[in-house]
């Protein structure tokens, strides 16, 4: 099966910022490459597109994810070929999927972006059905 699955992109982050509190069932992923006054694009996602982003009705977090570095190729990645890179990635979560899907669709993070001059944003959309933490998996 694995060969089939192509596109797929990996790497480790570090939280750059995060604004609000909690973790919704819906989330939005949003992948991109920063413009090139990285400082400053760093300071407006912290001090304004995150609590923004957190504080939308039917939303409750939003976190900022910097490209850390990259992971040595897996015995998965050799059968289906590595992992693409990413530079960003915004993650915000919340409590209403159909307000996290309007936003998604609005095309206004996207723009947001753009207008710092981010650029190659992609967005997806998840719902999270089930979550165990580790103190449960070592019962």
């Amino acid at each position: 099966m694995m060969p089939h699955y192509r596109g797929m992109r990996g790497g480790f982050c570090r939280v750059a910022a995060s604004a609000g509190a909690g973790l919704g069932h819906a989330a939005m992923l949003v992948r991109f490459t920063p413009g090139a006054a990285e400082s400053a694009f760093r300071e407006w996602v912290a001090g304004d597109a995150l609590p923004r982003l957190a504080s939308h009705p039917g939303l409750g977090s939003a976190h900022a994810f910097e490209s850390a570095s990259a992971p040595r190729m897996t015995a998965e990645q050799r059968i289906r070929g590595a992992d693409a890179g990413m530079d960003w990635a915004l993650l915000v979560t919340g409590y209403d999927a159909d307000a996290l899907e309007a936003l998604a669709r609005s095309g206004d993070v996207v723009d947001r972006l753009a207008s710092q001059g981010a650029t190659h944003a992609s967005i997806a959309t998840y719902r999270l059905h089930y979550m165990l933490t580790d103190r449960e998996l070592r019962r």
